[in-house]
């Protein structure tokens, strides 16, 4: 179970608890957790015994607004926060640890989508039932600098790569004999092992189940749940170079429901899928609650325009002239786009014009001149003479009587009389067989745009 909001957390409490008892738990739980990775436990049986009424006999108390040195904390949860520093409370687990015990903190404000910035702990707690004073140390802080976890985490980038309450919820914690730990999972779920320093030592073990392997709602092998985390990573790493944090604009196949939606608002992400040329899909976006969307058809965004979202014009407006043209961006503005996306692709001489592809080529560029090869390999010169004036069948309201169809160069760009989404692209130098074509490799300067993955 989550805890939820900080300041409902209560105190925590030591019970009378029988050395059989202690004993009896512990070996539960040890035996669940070798279990679950293929070792065989050692049966024990336990005689039946009549159950007794637990009975309170001291009590030591950590106030709820416990903090300890870390980054700041609860920027993303509704009331309360944020916090200057790290909450120490709450925890999910207890371990006895000498004269005192071993906890691990929960994933931090209930959810991924709040707890990005809530680092995963553990503290060793020693009860005062004199003054009725518990005081929690530092015990060691959840990381995977070996890269076990094979999903985005929200400190991917870094070295250390420091575990949060986005990355994992942990529910339990058993000491195994020779000084490691395993953890449980709640959002694989997962059965995570961890050396003495809280470092994570080999890949998660999911549940297995008839068969397959059983998947959480927030499972990082679910889609919704990657989307949010890839986005996690890619905004720690663009604020740690001094950028903005960007935009979520994925493939909008990759946006299932509203509540999706709503979760990474949620994490303080605004959200602008693309491309989204179908009715239907439009309207069923706008009721989700997205912020905008890109489309080759900007013409059927009325309802956007209306709600006073953003309306990107991708490729200027692919739908209506050919792309990535000075006549796509004028037809774009005149069907209402309030932003228009764009592609650059860098030229031999370290400039850069407006194009998608890797080279001007047919059906695009009907009559591109012999010396505009690849991109990457042509001087800026050579590529802005060319005219890339062709139709395409799948947009058959393509017009060519709109204005220019040249090659833009970045200066074009720029002149242009509207805000601009620009989409830089990584191309090869010109060495791949003419038949290939470079894998994916894009990154946006005002957004970032996952697309699904194969099947």
């Amino acid at each position: 179970m989550s805890n939820r909001w900080l300041p409902s957390l209560r105190n925590t409490m030591v019970w009378r608890m029988t050395r059989r008892t202690r004993w009896l738990v512990s070996t539960i739980a040890l035996a669940v957790g070798l279990s679950s990775v293929g070792c065989r436990p050692l049966a024990v049986e336990t005689p039946r015994v009549a159950p007794s009424r637990a009975q309170l006999v001291r009590h030591a108390q950590l106030p709820a607004m416990t903090f300890r040195e870390g980054p700041s904390s609860g920027h993303f949860i509704e009331r309360g926060g944020p916090f200057p520093s790290q909450p120490v409370q709450g925890f999910s687990s207890l371990q006895v640890d000498g004269d005192g015990f071993l906890a691990i903190s929960d994933n931090g404000y209930g959810t991924p989508e709040t707890s990005s910035d809530f680092e995963l702990r553990a503290y060793r707690l020693k009860a005062d039932f004199t003054s009725g004073a518990l005081t929690a140390t530092e015990a060691f802080v959840l990381s995977d600098p070996g890269r076990h976890l094979d999903w985005p985490i929200r400190n991917h980038f870094t070295t250390e790569r420091v575990l949060t309450g986005a990355d994992l919820d942990p529910e339990s914690l058993v000491r195994a004999p020779d000084g490691t730990f395993w953890v449980g999972d709640e959002h694989g779920p997962f059965l995570v092992h961890l050396d003495a320093r809280g470092r994570v030592l080999e890949p998660p073990f999911p549940l297995v189940h008839d068969g397959g392997v059983l998947l959480a709602p927030d499972s990082p092998r679910r889609t919704g749940p990657l989307l949010l985390r890839t986005m996690e990573a890619l905004r720690t790493h663009a604020l740690t170079h001094g950028a903005r944090a960007p935009i979520v604009s994925p493939d909008h196949r990759l946006l299932v429901d509203g509540a999706q939606v709503k979760a990474l608002h949620q994490a303080g992400f605004v959200v602008i899928p693309w491309t989204v040329n179908e009715p239907h899909r439009l309207d069923t976006l706008l009721a989700w609650g997205v912020d905008g969307v890109i489309t080759d058809r900007p013409d059927l965004a009325g309802a956007f325009l209306d709600a006073g979202l953003v309306v990107q014009g991708h490729r200027g407006a692919r739908g209506l002239a050919p792309e990535n043209t000075p006549a796509a961006f004028k037809a774009g503005l005149a069907a209402g786009a309030t932003v228009l996306e764009l592609d650059l692709s860098a030229t031999a001489d370290g400039d850069a014009i407006v194009w998608h592809d890797p080279q001007l080529a047919p059906p695009k560029c009907p009559r591109a001149k012999a010396d505009a090869g690849f991109i990457a390999a042509t001087p800026l010169a050579q590529l802005v003479r060319n005219d890339c004036d062709g139709r395409l069948s799948t947009y058959p309201l393509q017009r060519l009587d709109g204005g220019s169809h040249r090659v833009m160069s970045l200066d074009d760009a720029l002149r242009l009389p509207a805000p601009l989404n620009i989409e830089t692209k990584v191309h090869g130098t010109g060495s791949l067989p003419m038949h290939r074509s470079p894998s994916r490799g894009s990154s946006s300067a005002r957004s970032s745009r996952p697309t699904p993955a194969p099947g």
